[in-house]
């Protein structure tokens, strides 16, 4: 019997580009409207101008950049009222999710749950706060990894890319770094009580101090 050949999509240098000036934006590089050069993108990443178009493009398509005629490109930042809307949005659907998964805790790994929160109280400790947010990100991500519907998650994933950039300016407010973690725990230990309630209240709570901190920091 012939075994069939599987094709493997090897990374173009339009792929590698895009990660890495999607590394760059989300690195705090670029501030809120600001233009973005393609020339000197091009020199910073040693490549020519066509690959960085072309990222540029899907980073428009993802709506991290906007794109104005005779101006070019520029960072996409939400105003802090559109920010807030997608933020209410992304709470009502995480308070309902949380309380699903609290009454079918065996879909949730703990262990791995808990590792990822160490490591917020380590860059904590360490004053490695850059590093938070997308430890952040992760742990909600793995808490619903597992969820039978993949369309909530999808929907929840989405609007956490959306307000990504915005986000992580959460990470600058001291007492929001302060808490996350101990609201994870919180957050953990109610679904390991199999307690939808209190899961859904926790959850609520991680929110508000969220908010609270974004009110505070105000830098967009």
């Amino acid at each position: 019997m012939r075994l069939k050949k599987v094709e493997t999509c090897m990374p173009t240098l339009a792929d590698d580009v895009y990660s890495k000036i999607k590394k760059l934006i989300f690195s705090g590089e670029y501030k809120p409207n600001t233009r973005i050069n393609i020339d000197n993108l091009a020199n910073q990443l040693c490549c020519s101008k066509t690959p960085v178009r072309e990222a540029l493009k899907k980073l428009n398509a993802e709506g991290f950049v906007a794109y104005e005629q005779r101006k070019g490109y520029k960072m996409q930042y939400l105003s802090l009222a559109d920010y807030l809307k997608k933020y209410e949005i992304q709470e009502m659907m995480e308070t309902y999710l949380v309380k699903k998964i609290a009454m079918i805790p065996y879909c949730v790994d703990f262990e791995q749950l808990q590792r990822i929160n160490n490591n917020i109280m380590r860059f904590r400790s360490e004053k490695q706060f850059d590093l938070i947010p997308q430890e952040n990100e992760l742990f909600h991500g793995m808490l619903y990894q597992n969820y039978h519907n993949d369309l909530i998650v999808k929907e929840i994933k989405k609007i956490w890319n959306e307000v990504k950039l915005q986000r992580n300016l959460m990470s600058l407010h001291s007492p929001f770094v302060a808490t996350v973690a101990e609201e994870h725990n919180k957050i953990l230990e109610a679904i390991k009580e199999c307690d939808p309630v209190k899961a859904e209240q926790c959850m609520a709570e991680h929110y508000k101090s969220g908010r609270e901190a974004i009110l505070l920091q105000q830098k967009w």
